[in-house]
């Protein structure tokens, strides 16, 4: 993908690397750049020897081995002058310009900003190139103040370094169980004295420097929007002319390129001007993909021999024994196998130059002590292939791929496996510490689709849920209500399934109970606007279901409010299902993903209480949510209101998020069941 410029500091990796060299996506118009973190706590994470590596790396980091200052290439040309006047935008012009020939593909990076107020001072003061050394290398051409009709050169080794970051980063699916180190590097740009009205300019080009196998072939992606504001969009191809045709897709409302040859080369170019900030959906977005694979399966040609080296490890071959001594069913072999890569191996991204793309050989990484998506998919193959059960690689996005996606392996930023038992292709994630279930009760995905490496697949679906027979959270509340003035007895009970369980896991791994005791005090205290009291709790595993159990007993003082008529007025809702509608604007829009909750709430009393509350259904593509209220009189004199909610949503399935958030947006106060006591009743 061509790199485009970064507002703030570091671009973070999305989860692992995986297979993709692509940056984050640009940071918010609105954020302020931040310092990347020191070394420290980087190295303090290695190893001896990885430690000793790394730093070696950075050593290297002012020799133009990693980076240096130079000229423009001699295949690029200069912008062609605008014709507009200016306008108030805030970017004057970004322009990449791209030759895609094989293993050396380079890519030149050209972009202005204008500095319009205090904010974007210190906002453009502070840019970034980020890169991987050992497989791009950063050529910076210009980093200039533009004020009035003065240019100010501030290409200089004292405004330019090297600063390597560390961030951490959850684990791919919603419903995340573990988070890791993701390492990375880049080129901080620091520009001195920049005021209001300057504008600044800034040209690079990223050199492929690493002939890795992947680099052999070419695709990119060329956003034609950005978060701000820009006058005018660039985007410049050239191929070889006796290269294959380009595969293109637009997406959104791009347009054809103009198309020329240009004797030995051709050239497509995309233009768009007076670009608005982009909208937040996705699907939206101006872009183009552009590749020179004719399929999947060249694709899963290209990469398979990464993860059939035919390389054999010592530990393995034991390990291997000792569990085929232990199990003899090939399911709960290959299960083990899965657990063993899962919970003993460490999971941490750190690789540089060709490991980036590659996994690394299997004698480094048990030297090492750690392994990244790719390190560990290919120590389960080989414990697999030790234990004669057939297995293959399988490229995901952690975002999810689209079908019409253009073949590459860059469209995929993770790898996971599928293991075939008696006639079954199941689909594990060995960077998933905190999973359980046997092969039958995994937890879901959220990548959609798969290549599998093998000739003929192509895209696959992945199933989104491991176990589609049970919901994600089944929370029972069983309330003893009473009367003004007086404590309520509140029983949750909740039972987590597939990575609802791992998520219960991640939280609860290593918290006492006291902990938890006291965040579900504060919960269902702030709930019902009183003091909680979490008298017990008890939580335990069903491992081979895959489901976490929880059962607390609470106490809350009065749990009634006077209002301004003299009636006394509870309300009752279904907590952890209104805050999953309220964060579905955010994670709908972002990842694939498919859950349900159901949460059933009773209320026993023994006084004379109104129920206010009525029963509805909401349903559309990829979204069902119910709410059905009953009332029973199950002795003389007592009352009980029963409330199901049930909530179901599965993003890929939506048609029009807009339109579905429209219809669950009045839902958490819907939802809400009230008890109402008359002035005169009390």
């Amino acid at each position: 993908m061509v790199q485009a410029p970064l507002l703030s500091a570091p671009p973070a990796t999305t989860g692992d690397r995986g297979l993709s060299p692509h940056p984050a996506p640009e940071a918010p118009a609105e954020s302020l750049p931040s310092q990347p973190a020191g070394l420290e706590g980087l190295l303090a994470q290695l190893d001896p020897v990885s430690r000793w590596k790394f730093e070696q790396e950075l050593a290297r980091a002012n020799q133009e081995k990693i980076w240096k200052i130079g000229p423009r290439p001699a295949w690029v040309e200069s912008l062609p002058p605008s014709t507009r006047r200016p306008t108030d935008a805030q970017m004057e012009f970004l322009e990449t310009q791209t030759r895609l020939e094989g293993a050396a593909s380079p890519q030149y990076i050209h972009y202005m900003y204008r500095v319009q107020n205090e904010r974007d001072v210190r906002r453009f003061s502070n840019l970034s190139i980020p890169f991987h050394p050992g497989t791009k290398r950063p050529i910076v051409h210009t980093l200039d103040i533009h004020r009035s009709k003065t240019v100010i050169s501030q290409r200089t080794r004292r405004n330019i370094r090297f600063v390597a970051e560390e961030t951490m980063v959850e684990t791919p699916e919603r419903g995340r169980s573990a988070t890791h180190i993701a390492r990375s590097a880049m080129l901080q740009l620091g520009l001195e004295g920049v005021q209001v009205g300057d504008r600044v300019e800034v040209a690079y080009t990223l050199e492929i420097t690493e002939d890795t196998r992947l680099m052999s072939r070419s695709s990119i992606a060329l956003n034609l929007d950005m978060p701000l504001a820009v006058q005018r969009i660039r985007h410049r191809v050239i191929a070889p002319a006796d290269a294959p045709a380009l595969a293109m897709r637009q997406i959104g409302d791009a347009r054809k390129p103009r198309f020329r040859n240009r004797g030995a080369w051709k050239e497509y170019v995309w233009e768009r001007l007076d670009v608005p900030p982009h909208a937040d959906a996705p699907g939206t977005h101006p872009s183009v993909e552009i590749s020179n694979f004719a399929s999947w399966d060249e694709v899963a040609l290209l990469v398979r021999p990464m993860f059939h080296r035919g390389e054999h490890s010592p530990e393995l071959t034991a390990l291997a024994a000792s569990i085929r001594a232990e199990h003899q069913e090939p399911a709960a072999q290959a299960l083990a196998a899965l657990r063993h890569v899962q919970g003993k191996i460490a999971y941490s991204a750190a690789a540089m130059g060709p490991w980036t793309h590659e996994p690394k050989p299997l004698a480094m990484i048990f030297q090492e002590g750690f392994a990244d998506c790719k390190g560990k998919v290919l120590i389960l193959l080989t414990l697999l292939a030790e234990l004669g059960i057939p297995a293959e690689a399988v490229l995901v996005n952690m975002s999810g791929v689209d079908a019409d996606a253009l073949p590459s392996p860059w469209v995929m930023n993770h790898v996971i496996v599928a293991l075939y038992i008696d006639g079954r292709e199941i689909f594990v994630d060995p960077t998933r510490p905190n999973e359980r279930g046997d092969l039958s009760h995994l937890s879901g995905y959220s990548f959609m689709r798969g290549l599998v490496l093998a000739p003929g697949r192509g895209l696959v679906e992945i199933p989104h849920r491991g176990d589609e027979s049970r919901p994600h959270i089944v929370g029972t509340a069983t309330y003893r209500v009473g009367p003004p003035g007086q404590p309520t007895e509140l029983r949750w009970q909740a039972d987590s399934n597939g990575s609802g369980a791992d998520d219960a896991r991640t939280i609860y791994r290593d918290e006492p109970v006291s902990a938890m005791q006291g965040r579900m005090s504060v919960a269902f205290g702030e709930m019902h606007d009183t003091r909680g009291d979490v008298a017990s709790v008890k939580r335990w595993d069903d491992e081979p279901l895959n489901t976490h159990y929880t059962d607390s007993q609470i106490h809350l003082d009065d749990i009634w409010h006077v209002e301004p008529d003299g009636a006394a007025v509870s309300v009752f809702w279904p907590l952890y299902l209104v805050r999953e509608i309220g964060a579905l604007p955010e994670v709908m829009l972002t990842t694939p993903w498919c859950d349900e909750h159901v949460v059933t709430t009773t209320l026993d009393f023994e006084f004379a209480a109104e129920v206010i509350g009525e029963s509805f259904a909401i349903k559309a593509p990829g979204l069902s949510l119910t709410h059905d209220i009953t009332t029973t009189s199950p002795s003389s004199g007592a009352t009980r209101v029963s409330v199901r909610d049930q909530l179901r949503i599965c993003s890929y399935e939506v048609e029009d998020s807009d339109a579905m958030l429209a219809m669950i947006r009045d839902a958490p106060e819907r939802i809400r069941v009230k008890l109402r006591i008359a002035d005169s009743i009390r």
